[in-house]
């Protein structure tokens, strides 16, 4: 199979040469998204395939243009993570499982590019149960630190997150999930003419969630494969993501969930 390898930079100039000195001699693409600490130059100059946004479009749009870029080139599947995951890229053809729409590692928490032996900590291993659940009080949600208080509403979006112990026997086989995170995925470039693209209204968090819930309501298989790890160096790429913007994101998320539950029992009627 023929794979491009996206890659998401935006003010990791150290993560952005890291990540270049693993993919030079692969098919990859490098996206910058408006960075001003080095890294525009650093990809414009020193890579083979780029493209380089002015301002920062969000990763939502960076996810799209790669995945517009690996179906205008003919590629058959389209792997794309952010620039703190530590990942083997020789195991890349390990993550492809047959019939499924998009592929998930199993994702380890790493300190930073150096340290990543005794690292066993799962940061994830697939969602499940994403759904809405009622809820009628005031609440206050955590973002990046920040306690944001929000007022009575109709609708709670519930999903797990499964974490854990990289030695867990619930977590060491090959199973299909509800969603992955796209910090790091195989997508399967026939889903993309299918499916079509990651809704850019979510400018950096929720759109890899919704997207999922639309790949399986077509069909789509979305697995998690525990044979290949990804090192993440959490928020490591997203440090300067405002609170506000990443509270917008998951509220126009809650809203497609909320919207969708609202259809099926409006459905089932019957």
């Amino acid at each position: 199979m023929r794979t491009l390898i996206g890659i998401i930079s935006y003010n990791t100039l150290g993560f952005t040469c890291y990540q270049h000195s693993k993919i030079k001699d692969l098919n990859y693409l490098i996206i910058d998204n408006g960075s001003i600490d080095g890294s525009a130059e650093f990809v414009s100059n020193k890579t083979k395939s780029n493209i380089i946004n002015n301002t920062n479009l969000g990763f939502t749009k960076a996810f799209n243009q790669i995945l517009e870029y690996s179906i205008r080139n003919n590629y058959d599947y389209t792997y794309v993570q952010n620039t703190d995951c530590l990942f083997n890229y020789n195991d890349i053809d390990k993550l492809y499982v047959p019939n499924a729409g998009i592929v998930g590692p199993k994702i380890l928490q790493a300190i930073d590019t150096q340290v990543i032996s005794g690292c066993h900590t799962i940061q994830s291993a697939g969602v499940v149960s994403i759904k809405p659940v009622p809820q009628y009080s005031n609440i206050e949600i955590v973002v990046d630190n920040y306690v944001i208080n929000d007022k009575i509403f109709a609708y709670n979006t519930y999903a797990t997150n499964r974490v854990g112990h990289e030695y867990s026997n619930d977590f060491n086989i090959i199973e299909s999930v509800d969603a992955i995170t796209f910090v790091s995925c195989l997508i399967n470039n026939d889903l993309i003419y299918d499916v079509g693209y990651l809704d850019e209204s979510m400018l950096n968090y929720g759109s890899d969630t919704e997207y999922c819930i639309r790949v399986t309501s077509h069909g789509w298989k979305i697995v998690y494969n525990p044979n290949v790890s990804c090192y993440h160096i959490q928020h490591g790429s997203s440090g300067n993501t405002s609170p506000e913007s990443s509270w917008k994101d998951l509220k126009v998320l809650e809203s497609i969930i909320v919207e969708k539950d609202l259809n099926n029992r409006y459905n089932n009627l019957d």
